[in-house]
């Protein structure tokens, strides 16, 4: 016959089917309230998920900024060797004639005084003003001045050595009757007598009325 032992009052099961001393009670309510004590104390902190977002984000924020910078860098460095390409395929530029503006065709009034051509050129194979320029309206040459100042064009093309690439050319204004004419820029370097760059423009001159 089995006997059954009777239950110990001092044994006091857990849920998690352990068992707890009923002589360790009291030191068992003083580690729950510790343990409530910083449990509410943690809920109080941020969690630690929370702080590695917000590092993430500042780190992510550090990245783009730099980001930002370089490829701002490299645009204004891409613009610059673009205008570099632009300058080497047409190393001549005319700016105004007479005060008339314009690209490859220009307008100006009947002129009663000599009128102003002004532009620069350049030599790709020193990055300078060229040692020479002529400037022809319809086939004849008119006076011309080299190695005016051009610091718009230095900057723009980051080259020191074009400070100095600005021409001004005084066009007669018997030579300017009403209707189209030409006028041709040449530029030469210092060791040849033929021109390494070329370049044609239309002006056309309207009547005076």
């Amino acid at each position: 016959m089995t006997t059954t032992k009777p239950l110990d009052s001092s044994i006091v099961s857990t849920p998690e089917g352990g068992s707890l001393d009923a002589r360790d009670t009291d030191t068992s309510s003083e580690l729950t309230s510790t343990y409530s004590q910083f449990n509410a104390v943690d809920k109080r902190r941020p969690p630690i998920v929370l702080w590695m977002i917000v590092a993430a984000l500042a780190l992510w924020s550090a990245v783009l900024t730099v980001r930002m910078e370089m490829l701002s860098g490299n645009s204004a460095a891409l613009e610059v060797e673009v205008a570099k390409a632009r300058a080497v395929a047409l190393p001549i530029k005319l700016d105004q004639v007479g005060g008339a503006t314009g690209d490859g065709r220009f307008e100006v009034g009947q002129p009663q005084q000599p009128v102003r051509a002004d532009g620069w050129a350049i030599d790709p194979a020193t990055w300078s003003g060229p040692a020479r320029v002529e400037v022809l309206l319809d086939g004849v040459k008119v006076p011309t001045r080299i190695g005016l100042p051009r610091v718009d064009v230095s900057d723009a093309l980051r080259e020191p050595g074009l400070r100095t690439s600005g021409f001004s050319s005084t066009l007669p204004p018997t030579g300017l009757n009403p209707g189209s004419h030409t006028l041709t820029i040449r530029a030469f370097a210092a060791d040849s007598d033929e021109p390494y760059a070329s370049s044609s423009t239309s002006v056309n001159v309207v009547p005076s009325t």
